[in-house]
């Protein structure tokens, strides 16, 4: 089943899994600073068939990419570099325990 997810909704759910590992990692000896975030992400462009014509971002599963004609399919590259609000100009520091099959 397609589920598909808005690109402010992915970069949201990546902002909560950078914020877990802070604090995570908060008790830990080891830290590493984050640096930039570099993400490549295959999204489709809908434009809503309502009055609006508000267009809307969408990003594609992997497993589901070959599903969609290369005609409406982009290939994005962001670039994020996480900074917290109250001290933008320090970076940002994260460690925690390694997960399973993670990369």
């Amino acid at each position: 089943m397609e589920r598909n997810i808005g690109l402010a909704e992915f970069i949201q759910q990546l902002r909560q899994e950078l914020n877990k590992a802070i604090l995570a990692s908060s008790n830990e000896d080891l830290k590493f600073d984050l640096g930039p975030v570099g993400l490549e992400l295959s999204i489709t462009a809908e434009r809503s068939v309502d009055a609006s014509g508000k267009v809307s971002f969408m990003v594609i599963d992997a497993g589901m990419e070959g599903k969609r004609s290369a005609a409406t399919t982009q290939l994005i590259k962001l670039v994020l570099d996480p900074r917290r609000e109250s001290a933008p100009n320090e970076r940002v520091s994260i460690s925690g325990t390694d997960v399973s099959g993670e990369r």
